[in-house]
């Protein structure tokens, strides 16, 4: 199958025009990026929170930024990811603060506020981050450490990686010793 027959195209003969049609389009989008729209800065150079949700149905859009905004935080950015069948959004919220505390208050937010039917007083240990896991543990000292028990738990936080650790401590139901030892062995 031949396409052309005998092409004879001379392209180094037109390659100023080449390089005026590209230059003429770099310098527009770099007057866009410094005078219109700005340079798009990510969660890296900016700071904040991303968090990615998997709904159950197709989520909302509008739902999801007015319960951001109920929740306090104003300035969501909300994109959709994934298949459309994936229902997965991911939420980004600017925040000043880059320290755990602030940027695991900023998540706490955003999992509050979506959120709808959620035990009241219960921690989401599937959601939390290390130092709430933490805390959680030693405001609970199952294991009774006493003076050991900061560094004991704070091991034992970076540790948890099993959903049954998880669903033990998010239900309310306190393990027996025989389960904290299974699942925290010495």
């Amino acid at each position: 199958m031949e396409f052309f027959r005998n092409p004879n195209i001379d392209f180094l003969g037109k390659k100023w025009y080449f390089l005026a049609f590209s230059l003429i389009f770099s310098v527009a989008g770099i007057l866009s990026m410094l005078f219109w729209h700005g340079i798009p800065l990510g969660v890296d150079f900016r700071g904040g929170t991303l968090v990615y949700v998997k709904f159950s149905h197709t989520p909302d859009d509008n739902a999801i930024r007015a319960s951001m905004d109920r929740a306090g935080l104003h300035n969501a950015r909300i994109q959709r990811y994934g298949t459309p069948a994936g229902n997965e959004v991911l939420i980004d919220v600017s925040e000043q603060e880059t320290n755990e505390q602030a940027l695991d208050r900023s998540k706490t937010q955003i999992i509050n506020a979506l959120e709808t039917n959620a035990p009241a007083g219960k921690q989401d240990l599937n959601n939390a981050s290390l130092l709430t896991i933490k805390n959680y543990l030693l405001q609970k000292d199952s294991l009774h450490l006493g003076t050991d028990a900061d560094q004991r738990y704070g091991a034992q936080a970076q540790e948890i990686r099993h959903a049954e650790a998880f669903e033990l401590c998010e239900y309310g139901r306190r393990p027996s010793p025989d389960e904290l030892q299974r699942i925290f062995p010495k």
